[in-house]
This record gives C-alpha cells, structure tokens and sequence, in this order.
C-alpha cells in the first residue's frame, strides 16, 4: 500500500507519464515474447512446408523416370555406343589395335610414320585410356587429312598433344615437311570387377 500511496501522491502529470510508460513496456513485453516467436514459429513451418512440397515433387518425379530408366539400363549393354570402344580382350589387345589404327590413319594420310611409342594406360571411373605418340613427317595438307581421320574414325580416339615443327627456310609456293608428333588416346570399357 506504501507504493499505491506514492505513487497517488505524484503530481498528476508524472502520474500519467508513468502509466503511459508501463503501457508501452506492457506492449514491447508482449512483443517480444508472444508475437515475434509467433512470427518465427510461422516463418519456419512455411518454410518446412515449401521444403517438403519440393521434395515430394521430386520424389513424384522420379518414381514417374524409373519405368524408362529401367528399360533404357536393360538396353544398355546392347547400345551402339560400345561399338566405338576397343575391346580389351587381353592386356595388349587395346593398345595394339589403337596402333594399327594410327598407323593406318598416317599412310592414309600420305604421311611417312617415323615412330610409334605406346603410353602408359590408365583407368578412370569406367573407362580405361591406351594412349600412343605418334611421330610422323606430313605436309599441311596431309596433317589436315589425318586430323580429320581421327575425328571421323569409327573407335573414338582424343588428341592430347599435338607439336608440329616446321623447316625454318622455305621456298616460295611449297609445303614443306613438317615434323610432327601427336599423343592420341583411344578408349575401352572396363569391366565389372576389374578397377584398381
């Protein structure tokens, strides 16, 4: 009662203030802890439901994909793209197949073959390279030819590295001989079971 007397005693103006002033603390009170955690509480479970709206649309969409998967995993193995593998039937089979193809691709060419080093294999993921350097002497006119060769080959075959060294006198309205030397890369699939 000490406190009600008091506070009756003030002058009328204070009174006021004051009671204004616990309104306002009254208000922030609940703020802070009635409507800001409603809002929060709000936010997230929008959130979650976003979320979950997408997960379920994808779940949808995949289970919609399976019956093609499953048919196009079934014709897989039977698929034309195999084709354009080497067969790797024994350890050098790959690389000696890749080497008649490049020999092959230069005398095509009109090129002379120099040399043929095979590079070392390696395995990445399901495929395996055979790599092969290849230095031979060509024209420009028979190193476009053999370019062309092995972008058009049946097997696919990759250029890793390509050095052309050209005479350093020439005449006038020739092609000279370049020296050429190229790191070509052919590919077979691994099989089940035979990963490092």
């Amino acid at each position: 009662m000490r406190v009600a007397a008091a506070f009756l005693a003030q002058p009328t103006a204070l009174r006021r203030t004051s009671a204004i002033a616990v309104l306002i603390a009254a208000v922030l009170a609940a703020w802070v802890c009635i409507a800001r955690p409603l809002a929060s509480l709000a936010l997230s479970q929008r959130e979650w439901r976003t979320q979950t709206r997408a997960a379920l649309a994808r779940a949808r969409g995949e289970a919609a994909l399976e019956p093609r998967l499953r048919e196009e995993l079934r014709t897989l193995p039977s698929a034309s793209v195999w084709e354009r593998f080497y067969e790797d039937r024994s350890p050098s089979s790959a690389e000696s197949e890749l080497r008649q193809d490049l020999t092959a691709l230069v005398r095509a060419s009109g090129g002379t073959l120099d040399s043929v080093e095979m590079l070392a294999a390696s395995t990445s993921g399901a495929l395996r390279s055979h790599g092969v350097q290849v230095s031979a002497s060509m024209s420009i006119e028979q190193l476009r030819s053999f370019l062309a060769g092995v972008r058009s080959h049946r097997r696919y075959l990759r250029i890793e590295h390509l050095s052309v060294k050209s005479p350093l006198f020439q005449l006038a309205d020739t092609n000279p001989v370049l020296t050429v030397k190229v790191d070509v890369f052919g590919f077979s699939a691994v099989r089940a079971g035979e990963h490092p």
